[in-house]
């Protein structure tokens, strides 16, 4: 199943779809996706993890293709001269390491890439809008008893790395120039985790945290 998202940002439109009375929230011009994160935890090392089925966790991590809007994007310039329209697709791996608790290393990213080319560890932004947009991401442990850090960082068309948690990234609209041809407008985010999960958790396959992806339009556009 695919793990896909399309966040679409119409200014007039979703005005009047979602208010920020009406969710209970002040719209700051942001659209936010959460990403669950999982561990597939064994007792021995990881040689014994990787006998282990290779499956994904129950479909937990994969709410499959869906489209739903967010809140009103503010500003933003458009590339073709009419009203900027905002649209990103956001697509993952099933975002589960392997966690082998008596190895000196216990975290590992299986092997392997799905039916999208992504890596387990994987988030692939693409910006579809008529206008540039900037995103950051974050980790949080899905629990306080998880003394987890997750770090995350971008790869570019180029294959230059870039800060994109804490720090906004920028992605260009596909419409200016060659950005199409060389997929200047598409980003890849890599999670990597680290920390020691509590010993009382069995074996098996558990939530231990998520990414959220924040995406704005561009101010400077």
């Amino acid at each position: 199943m695919k793990r896909a998202l399309c966040i679409v940002l119409t200014a007039i439109l979703l005005l009047l779809l979602l208010p920020a009375a009406a969710s209970g929230e002040e719209s700051d011009g942001s659209s936010k996706r959460d990403i669950l994160v999982y561990a597939r935890i064994s007792d021995g090392s990881k040689d014994s993890t990787d006998d282990q089925t290779k499956t994904d966790p129950g479909g937990k991590s994969d709410p499959g293709s869906s489209k739903e809007p967010s809140n009103p994007a503010k500003g933003g310039g458009s590339s073709s001269g009419t009203d900027p329209v905002y649209s990103v697709e956001l697509t993952w791996g099933n975002m589960t390491f392997d966690y082998a608790r008596n190895s000196a290393e216990p975290w590992s990213i299986p092997e392997g890439k799905d039916e999208n080319g992504l890596a387990a560890n994987e988030i692939q932004v693409k910006n579809i809008s008529n206008a540039a947009i900037r995103y950051r991401t974050s980790f949080a442990p899905a629990d306080a008893k998880y003394p987890l850090t997750g770090v995350l960082t971008a790869k570019k068309w180029n294959d230059e790395a870039v800060p994109c948690q804490y720090d906004y990234a920028y992605l260009p609209t596909p419409d200016e120039g060659d950005n199409k041809l060389y997929k200047r407008h598409i980003d890849h985010v890599f999670l990597s985790v680290s920390g020691t999960l509590p010993s009382s958790l069995s074996p098996g396959v558990v939530q231990v945290g998520k990414v959220t992806v924040e995406i704005v339009p561009d101010a400077e556009g």
